[in-house]
């Protein structure tokens, strides 16, 4: 498949993504999200039930994933071959602080509420903040530029910054979620850097 194509691709998925999601939190904040079936989502979304199962795995999941997630991923694997982890965190936060904190501010806003409010929700989000935490942790042990760190080395640190990030969210959302994410986001991480040592 050329670039091109699977760009394309992408952004279809990305805007599927998008719009199952508007129509899922609209349902939840109008109904309550332990009413509102996966079914009631795919017909106000016009999607069937196989495509929300396909995108986002489970009810749950729609309040959590995003079109974001992906790209956030990939950009911090790509600065992680040239800045340490927690610089790299910020500049992948950056790239897609445009989209999500800004054009989907009030989106993310809504969608927040659910993972303190709704246990089903709240547990779905901490199993996904802890396999966060394992995915960074690898990245960080696969790291070939110094410092070399042990893999426990590598799992403490990953642990701090995913609880870091939460921490973040968790406080902007009891503040009201009145005040632009990103910039929360970047605040979190800053208080953690180890400014004694450039290389994460």
């Amino acid at each position: 498949m050329s670039r091109t194509a699977s760009g394309l691709r992408e952004r279809k998925r990305a805007a599927a993504m998008h719009r199952i999601q508007v129509a899922a939190v609209d349902l939840f904040d109008t109904h309550g999200f332990d009413h509102v079936t996966v079914e009631q989502v795919a017909a106000a979304a016009h999607v069937s039930p196989s495509s929300i199962y396909r995108y986002f795995g489970t009810k749950e999941a729609l309040v959590i994933r995003d079109e974001h997630d992906d790209t956030l991923m990939s950009s911090l694997a790509r600065h992680l071959r040239d800045h340490d982890i927690y610089e790299a965190t910020a500049l992948a936060l950056d790239d897609i602080s445009e989209a999500h904190f800004v054009r989907d501010a009030e989106l993310t806003a809504r969608r927040t509420r659910y993972y303190f409010e709704v246990p089903s929700v709240r547990a779905a989000w901490l199993m996904t903040i802890d396999q966060t935490r394992q995915a960074l942790a690898e990245a960080l042990t696969a790291r070939r530029t110094a410092p070399q760190r042990t893999p426990t080395e590598c799992h403490v640190i990953a642990a701090s910054l995913v609880w870091a990030l939460y921490t973040a969210v968790e406080q902007w959302y009891l503040a009201g979620a009145h005040e632009p994410l990103g910039p929360a986001l970047r605040k979190a991480l800053g208080a953690i850097h180890p400014q004694e040592d450039s290389h994460g």
